[in-house]
């Protein structure tokens, strides 16, 4: 299990768009599955810490959404998290016989 960082950068709204109100974080671990909702960082917060991730080829997905509760599309940033490698044997020993 690993700590995973995810930090963004919140768009600057221009004059004929809304102010920022939160972004959606959501994950996958195969592009096969759906998108699962992990969390939802209130602006102005640009960084999200996911401990104890899980090994796997993982996907993330970030969508801004504004006051109105209407969502940007979404941005996809991926990571892969290794499998510990195997124990070693225990009780190995030699004896003559």
């Amino acid at each position: 299990m690993a700590n995973v960082r995810l930090r963004w950068k919140l768009p600057i709204p221009n004059s004929r768009q809304r102010q920022i109100a939160r972004t959606v974080i959501e994950a996958r671990v195969s592009s096969s599955l759906p998108w699962t909702t992990l969390n939802t960082v209130d602006a102005p917060g640009e960084t999200l810490l996911l401990t104890d991730q899980p090994p796997g080829d993982w996907e993330f997905r970030a969508t801004v959404v504004d006051v109105a509760n209407v969502p940007s599309s979404p941005v996809i940033t991926s990571i892969s998290l290794a499998f510990d490698p195997p124990s070693p044997a225990t009780d190995f020993t030699a004896v003559i016989e």
